[in-house]
């Protein structure tokens, strides 16, 4: 069995904060549309408990990636599984609406479907991002060399000019 060599150097700056934060906040707005009959809670509940947990992060880390805690570590976590439950039961509330008959114009379930599934797939890739080789400050320090999730820019080194790490945008 031949193993694959992988060779990535994660940049030692950090990588940036904001096409993360964007991509929660577009969660959050995208959340804050849906109608209220596909939230579990108030429909700014979940949206909001996120905006709180979102300040100290980026507080903390405003441009980059630098400084680590296990404090900070939990609040992101919390973030996204927060953000996932309340995707989550928007579906099932969704799901049951369809199945049920219930009386309402095709054109809003297609478009509370599609923002479901626009914040499902942005939930996803910060999942992602979150959890490959500890989070993008474990990353930027190289505290893990064997990635959990591997790109082809790292198993074949012709792809890439330089060395190369993926960023937010590679998971999303």
């Amino acid at each position: 069995m031949s193993s694959i060599q992988v060779k990535a150097i994660a940049p030692l700056r950090g990588e940036s904060r904001w096409p993360a934060a964007l991509a929660v906040i577009a969660s959050i707005v995208l959340q804050l549309r849906l109608p209220e009959s596909l939230s579990v809670a108030p429909s700014y509940a979940v949206p909001a408990f996120a905006t709180v947990l979102l300040i100290p992060l980026i507080v903390m880390n405003p441009r980059r990636f630098t400084a680590q805690s296990r404090d900070l570590r939990v609040i992101s976590v919390v973030l996204l599984a927060a953000m996932n439950c309340g995707n989550i039961a928007s579906i099932f509330l969704l799901l049951r609406r369809l199945l049920n008959g219930t009386k309402v114009d095709g054109r809003s379930l297609i478009l509370s479907a599609v923002e479901i599934w626009l914040t499902s797939v942005s939930i996803v890739g910060l999942w992602l991002w979150e959890i490959d080789r500890g989070g993008p400050i474990a990353r930027a320090r190289n505290v893990k060399d064997d990635p959990d999730l591997l790109f082809a820019q790292m198993s074949d080194p012709s792809l890439c000019s330089q060395p190369w790490t993926p960023t937010f945008i590679d998971y999303l």
